[in-house]
């Protein structure tokens, strides 16, 4: 009996019997490769105003009138703003700009004040004296007159280049209403006198559009770094009494 076992062992030993057999192998799934994970940094908040900002239009930003034009609002002479029902002044926006490096410009429109010889009032701004009184000069040249002619303040005029106009050009001192010295000029004549930037005294308005004569003095203001010109179109040769007005010193900024 026992060789018998043995021999069946032996046996199955060979041909893979029973307790020798070999199992079946076990399909084993090959893992599916994942894709390696990918690493982004988280960007680090940054603070914003809140509401945010709208984006800014492309035009340039409007202009906020500048300190010098403003400096001249406060500085017009209490004989225009003391009766401001008939005397009415405004800031001239730059495209009137009479002259350039203008850093204000105020005109003032008396043509409703019966009782003053002026219709208008303009008075330019400059940063410094030095451009002030280049646009004084280009006054004198741009309307045929030369530097130190005549006697204004007798009123001693001579005529302009082409003979169509008088003035006289001096320096001056005040000693009425406000003490000061500078360059001054009147001019009596063509309404067609040049006041800047293709700007005329004929172009002021209806007042001065259809007279045949007009006066213009027009001075320095040192104090300010300004000039002021004085207009009157009524007609009739009213250079005597602007130019009482002038030195008894009513159009001086700060009076």
């Amino acid at each position: 009996m026992i060789v018998l076992i043995f021999g069946y062992l032996g046996v199955a030993a060979v041909v893979g019997l029973v307790p020798f057999k070999t199992a079946a192998p076990v399909a084993v799934a090959t893992p599916t490769p994942t894709a390696a994970p990918t690493f982004t940094s988280t960007p680090t908040p940054t603070s914003t105003s809140f509401p945010a900002a709208k984006p800014s239009s492309s035009g340039s930003p409007s202009a906020t009138g500048s300190p010098a034009l403003s400096q001249l609002s406060h500085l017009l002479p209490s004989y225009i703003t003391g009766d401001p029902t008939h005397d009415v002044c405004s800031a001239e926006p730059s495209a009137a700009d009479v002259a350039s490096g203008v850093s204000g410009e105020e005109f003032c429109d008396l043509t409703q004040n019966q009782s003053v010889a002026e219709q208008y009032v303009l008075y330019a701004g400059f940063p410094t004296e030095g451009p002030a009184t280049a646009y004084f000069t280009s006054l004198i040249t741009a309307n045929g007159m030369k530097a130190t002619q005549g006697n204004c303040q007798n009123l001693t005029l001579v005529n302009t280049s082409d003979g169509s106009s008088k003035y006289c050009e001096n320096t001056y001192t005040t000693t009425g209403t406000k003490s000061a010295s500078g360059s001054d000029f009147v001019f009596t004549g063509s309404p067609g006198f040049e006041l800047g930037n293709t700007f005329t005294v004929s172009t002021l308005g209806a007042v001065c559009a259809d007279v045949n004569s007009v006066d213009v003095l027009g001075f320095t203001d040192p104090s300010y770094a300004a000039v002021g010109i004085l207009i009157s179109c009524l007609g009739n040769e009213q250079d005597q009494q602007v130019n009482s007005d002038f030195l008894a010193g009513d159009f001086f900024l700060g009076s």
